[in-house]
């Protein structure tokens, strides 16, 4: 299925009875009053625009449009609206529109009961008119879906954190935004079994991140090859640990003394570097381990008194193993909610670290170094069994060594989409059709990597998506992103009056496919007010009032100020005109100071005549 067309009759009063295009070979205008939907062929339409093979039938992409305006202009809600009532699962069509639909060689016009078309010409080419309705006669909701809807995935991808209400993955919907998946790792590990219902938000999305990397990395090279920077071959992994006295005084303070003593002793007789990373890591998983316990009252009544004389050092990593496997068995473990399986993570974490696997680690100040290879197997199982080591309180910090946050944000966005086609993930949710929106996608991303992003994508989706049908809708303020795209395939948005409107273009009808990215930043669409910053214009404008306006002695008082500030700015006509201004005032003064001297030379003239009298 491939979105052609959207006419919203009043959407939160915000979008109401605008005409969006997606692009296609068809464009579409629907009149009210008249009660008319009219099509016509598409004259700039090319069919395989979007191949970047040598073989247009290799070419997964049958579209691509963007949905371009400045902040608020409605670009997140067209996306949400084709997210809440186009996608086959989350309760069908919920508002009064227009939807038009192509899906193969059938063509569908969905149209509200309430909005007539009685008119038009669109039988021409072939479109079936389909009326739906959403509510029953005693107002109940009815669940009417776009026949195609069932064999179409959505992907929606943003990766905004503004703790916005999300979207549970529902029916075709595949969610990677950053605001569903913070809260939809966790909800997927804890219906897995993999963690406790305690665990922390974030730090379990912080892991399940990195497992989407990992996995990404170990992917074909093909997929990597995307990618405009060099990927990481290392990660560090820094244990912190934190002091379980500092939560509150509690009932396991002289316990705790007593583990303390014990491990500084012990870390004074290591020789070896992974035996000083091992007792690292198992010392802050046992005060973490207290953290946990005096920040849940529910805890208080395991029994710790079965922890066997740690003051011997010489085996204390040992020791440590067995407290855990005796508590696992403990009776009264088993009847507390989440325990178990938490005590069972701390067990399995534990074993892992004193595994022969863990001999060839590499110490990194604190921490430790882990080679990232195509298998990742061992960093695979760090990242399976720290995650079901902890309820709240997070004891592990990884870092990627030498990424940058706008490296990282081009890995986030290609790792999520990989997951989607990875074994692990949502695999049987991937349909024949894809419509994938991506919202500002570019953010992070310095200029290089916006001009590359569209066809890094196409090359990315022809690989992953191999023998589907896809559809990339984008949201974007970027020019970059629309140099990339023909005029018919984006969609302009101005907010005007505190409504979404969609306008015709840019000034003068410019194309923006191709185009000069200076010539689409001079458009006002993009910048009004012109291409220089607010300040800068600011302090220009200051210094043209003082050399206009300004008295000479404030101007001299001023001179290497203004001298310097002329001298910074950049565009050679406006140094160059305040230059000259500059200059012209300073001579003028000098007039002034002659004509002074020719005043006072008469006046002394004068007065030495008067004098020989």
């Amino acid at each position: 299925m491939q979105v052609l067309y959207l006419w919203i009759k009043d959407h939160r009063d915000f979008i109401c009875k605008q005409n969006v295009n997606f692009g296609s070979k068809f464009i579409f205008s629907y009149n009210e009053e008249l009660k008319q939907l009219n099509v016509e062929e598409n004259p700039s339409y090319i069919k395989f625009f979007f191949s970047i093979t040598n073989s247009d039938d290799k070419s997964v992409i049958t579209n691509i449009s963007a949905i371009i305006g400045e902040n608020g202009s409605g670009k997140t809600t067209i996306l949400n609206f084709i997210k809440r009532n186009l996608v086959y699962g989350m309760g069908g069509i919920r508002e009064e529109a227009i939807i038009v639909v192509e899906d193969g060689s059938n063509k569908y016009i969905y149209h509200h009961n309430s909005i007539k078309i009685t008119s038009g010409n669109f039988d021409t080419y072939n479109f079936t008119l389909k009326e739906y309705e959403y509510r029953d006669e005693k107002g109940g909701l009815i669940d009417y879906y776009i026949d195609s809807s069932g064999n179409t995935s959505v992907i929606y991808f943003s990766n905004i954190f503004d703790n916005t209400i999300f979207d549970k993955d529902y029916g075709n919907l595949i969610d990677i935004s950053t605001n569903s998946l913070v809260k939809s790792d966790r909800i997927r590990m804890v219906e897995n079994h993999r963690i406790s219902g305690n665990a922390s938000e974030i730090e379990i999305h912080r892991i399940q991140e990195i497992n989407r990397q990992i996995r990404f990395l170990g992917s074909s090279p093909k997929n990597k090859d995307t990618l405009p920077f060099q990927l990481p071959k290392k990660i560090i992994i820094k244990p912190f640990v934190r002091n379980p006295l500092e939560t509150r005084k509690n009932d396991y303070y002289e316990l705790i003394m007593r583990v303390k003593e014990a491990f500084s002793s012990h870390q004074s007789d290591l020789k070896s570097g992974a035996d000083s990373i091992k007792s690292k890591l198992i010392e802050a998983v046992i005060y973490n381990f207290f953290s946990e316990l005096t920040s849940h009252k529910t805890l208080f009544e395991i029994p710790v008194d079965i922890l066997i004389n740690l003051e011997k050092a010489d085996s204390i990593n040992e020791r440590v193993r067995v407290f855990f496997e005796e508590l696992l068995s403990a009776d009264c473990v088993k009847e507390i909610r989440n325990v178990p399986e938490w005590i069972k993570g701390i067990n399995d974490f534990i074993k892992l670290i004193n595994s022969n696997e863990f001999e060839y680690v590499l110490p990194f100040g604190q921490g430790l170094v882990l080679p990232v290879d195509k298998e990742n197997s061992l960093l695979a199982k760090l990242l399976e069994c720290y995650q079901q080591s902890f309820l709240m309180h997070p004891y592990l910090e990884f870092q990627w060594i030498g990424l940058s946050s706008g490296e990282m944000a081009i890995f986030n966005l290609f790792s999520r989409f990989y997951s989607i086609i990875d074994p692990k993930e949502h695999t049987d949710l991937l349909k024949d059709n894809v419509i994938v929106l991506i919202d500002e996608g570019e953010l992070y991303f310095h200029p290089q990597w916006q001009k590359e992003l569209i066809y890094n994508l196409i090359s990315f989706y022809n690989d992953i998506f191999r023998g589907r049908h896809v559809q990339l809708i984008i949201t974007s303020n970027s020019p970059f992103i629309a140099s990339d795209l023909p005029n018919h395939k984006i969609i302009f948005l101005n907010k005007i009056d505190g409504k979404s409107i969609v306008v015709d273009g840019l000034e003068d009808k410019k194309q923006t496919f191709a185009a000069n990215i200076h010539t689409l930043y001079t458009d006002s669409f993009f910048v009004r007010d012109g291409l220089i910053g607010k300040f800068a214009k600011h302090k220009i404008q200051n210094l043209i009032n003082l050399l206009m306006n300004g008295k000479i002695d404030e101007i001299k008082r001023n001179k290497k100020m203004i001298e310097r500030t002329i001298r910074l700015i950049g565009e050679p006509i406006i140094r160059a005109k305040l230059l000259r201004m500059f200059e012209e005032a300073l001579t003028l003064n000098l007039m002034d100071i002659d004509d002074k001297i020719i005043n006072l030379q008469e006046q002394i003239n004068k007065l030495t005549a008067e004098k020989l009298r």
